[in-house]
């Protein structure tokens, strides 16, 4: 039971940050571009700061002061941070480096409280806890709004408890002073965190819905789709994808694109030309399914771009055209042998028009083909046998086949029985 309860209040928390830390959704807003460029900016600052103190706060401390060796810590944490952030670990890279920036101050006013700082700065000089101000913004920028109120909830309980950690320093100073500033701002952050808060949920939800929307799209296609990135791996593929290819949902995601290409060098052709046009519609292309056999397909690709305009990868189309393919070849096939039979040809729709005629009628008819591809039947006939026609058509198309003999018309005016 007790396990369970974790697990229940772990499993809440998570849908509490989760929204706004997702590593994707993350990316994409720009935050990891602003919390890397604030945590180089301290790593500068910690860095530095220690010189600053040796060579021209308190020379004469030489390198043994405390403020030196907190500023080289202070540094460290810093370096971890920006190490977490450009691995991807955004949440606890933020976290770490607001947490370093409170315990910095805090630290540094301790030692200027214990006199360390001193001529610079005096021991009962409180005033370093204005500098509190800036973790507590960046908490607001960069935090899920239920960490936000946790951290502003300890920067106020840390500078109530100065007074009775520090006697020397009065408490109308803390109040009227620190706490005061950091209430209002704190109380300001609260509230614009909380409409921020209310808007970006409003948006994700927004943005999950369109998501929705895509993936069932995605999935619903009759068409094999493949989102592949831009080093050719594929990320998904939608279920008519899979099963043209015949593979299992989670087999090919995560491999190469080129292992569906009957010819690897082809993928290179299209990369070239893609890169040319911006895109590729139904160029023919032949992919090889799981178990080898290969297919005739059409591909069309399309770019895929984050919210900066970058592109991030491919969305790739597949259709299988093989039996179209083969029927096309089957019928190209037909008319050559119609063209070289030596008998007169013509095929007609159900209207009589004549959609095709071998070499042979139109040497016996004197018409050239172009010409008779624009008759229709009937021209070609007697009056008499002209209105036969339809008759013959409607007896052909509920028979199958019919024999009869026609009196046809050449061009210059002879008749010819067939």
């Amino acid at each position: 039971d007790t396990d369970d309860r974790t697990k229940a209040r772990t499993s809440v928390l998570w849908r509490m940050l989760e929204w706004r830390w997702d590593r994707t959704r993350v990316a994409a807003s720009g935050l990891p571009r602003i919390l890397f460029a604030l945590l180089v900016m301290l790593f500068l600052w910690g860095v530095s700061w220690p010189f600053v103190v040796r060579y021209y706060l308190l020379p004469e401390a030489g390198w043994s002061n405390p403020e030196i060796r907190l500023g080289f810590a202070f540094s460290a944490g810093v370096l971890v941070a920006i190490v977490l952030s450009r691995r991807g670990r955004y949440l606890p890279a933020a976290i770490l480096g607001i947490a370093l920036l409170f315990s910095g101050t805090f630290a540094s006013l301790n030692l200027t409280l214990s006199g360390v700082m001193e001529p610079v700065f005096d021991s009962t000089d409180a005033g370093l806890l204005a500098y509190l101000v800036l973790p507590v913004v960046i908490s607001a920028v960069l935090l899920p709004p239920a960490l936000v109120v946790g951290a502003l909830l300890c920067t106020l309980g840390a500078v109530l408890a100065v007074p009775w950690l520090y006697p020397q320093i009065p408490r109308s100073d803390i109040t009227f002073g620190p706490l005061l500033y950091l209430s209002v701002v704190c109380g300001l952050l609260v509230l614009i965190s909380a409409l921020l808060g209310t808007q970006q949920r409003r948006s994700y939800m927004e943005l999950q819905h369109r998501e929705e929307r895509y993936r069932s799209l995605f999935e619903q296609s009759a068409d094999a789709v493949f989102l592949v990135a831009s080093d050719g791996i594929v990320e998904a593929v939608n279920r008519a994808g899979l099963a043209l290819f015949g593979y299992e949902a989670g087999e090919i995601e995560g491999r190469h694109i080129l292992q569906i290409y009957a010819t690897p060098d082809v993928r290179r052709s299209l990369l070239a030309r893609f890169d040319s046009e911006g895109s590729l519609v139904d160029e023919p292309v032949r992919l090889r399914r799981k178990d080898g056999s290969v297919m005739d397909c059409t591909l069309t690709m399309s770019p895929r771009k984050d919210n900066y305009g970058r592109m991030i990868g491919y969305q790739s189309m597949v259709r299988d055209v093989t039996e179209q393919m083969r029927a096309h070849e089957d019928l190209a096939l037909k008319g050559q042998l119609l063209d070289l039979a030596n008998d007169a040809i013509i095929l007609v729709d159900p209207g009589g028009e004549i959609v095709y005629s071998n070499e042979a009628t139109a040497t016996l008819l004197g018409y050239s083909i172009e010409e008779l591809l624009a008759m229709n039947v009937r021209r070609l006939g007697t009056p008499e046998d002209a209105e036969q026609v339809a008759s013959r058509i409607a007896t052909l198309m509920d028979e199958g086949r019919l024999e009869f003999d026609a009196e046809m018309v050449a061009r210059d005016g002879r008749r010819l029985t067939m």
